[in-house]
């Protein structure tokens, strides 16, 4: 249960810090400006989640993580890494083409890399896993 109180802690601490800092910065009109807190709330949501679904398997007193979401976990995570590679190979061959700064490219690939998790994940979820 402390991992589960963990996961809800970091949560709102990042979405208490994205909010500090948007009210900080005041508003540009920058699409970056607007895309930091699409992806941040993308990120927690998938971690509220989580959360939620550890929350309910400890109520009724099921594991917490049995096999098959160890696998499914593993699954995506490494359909996403492979994907993200070539996601990096894209990101570097327009930020020739398009002359962005450094940190919007890394920015930018780190989202990508998040995303690519996400819906990876999201895929395995509703498509199932095969016994291969």
């Amino acid at each position: 249960m402390r991992k589960d109180f963990l996961i809800w802690m970091v949560a709102g601490l990042v979405l208490i810090t994205v909010g500090i800092w948007l009210i900080n910065s005041g508003t540009s009109g920058e699409a970056g400006f607007f895309l930091l807190p699409v992806v941040v709330l993308i990120v927690v949501g998938f971690a509220v989640f989580v959360g939620i679904r550890r929350y309910r398997s400890y109520r009724i007193n099921e594991p917490q993580e049995d096999e098959y979401s160890i696998r499914l976990m593993t699954r995506a995570t490494s359909v996403a890494f492979y994907l993200s590679l070539y996601w990096w190979l894209v990101v570097m061959y327009f930020s020739d083409q398009l002359q962005l700064e450094a940190h919007s490219i890394i920015g930018g690939g780190i989202l990508g890399m998040a995303l690519l998790f996400v819906s990876s994940w999201l895929y395995f979820r509703i498509k199932g896993i095969d016994h291969a």
